[in-house]
């Protein structure tokens, strides 16, 4: 299985949104005409999103989801 390490998750989020950022130009996504929904999960999950959408600077919707376990 492959992994990627990263120093600290505001670095991994960087990376992210830099990689989302080259595909959303690849498939000719305006950021002005569509819109994004961002979803996250509490463990971690809320500081990448919030990173990831204020460097995309797209029209989005942030969302989280609170997991239940059984």
């Amino acid at each position: 299985m492959f992994r990627l390490r990263f120093k600290n998750s505001v670095f991994a989020a960087k990376i992210l949104a830099g990689a989302l950022e080259d595909a959303s130009r690849k498939m000719k996504i305006g950021k002005k005409k569509d819109s994004l929904t961002l979803i996250s999960i509490p463990r971690g999950g809320v500081i990448i999103v919030d990173i990831v959408a204020t460097k995309l600077s797209y029209n989005y919707e942030f969302d989280i989801v609170i997991p239940k376990k059984t």
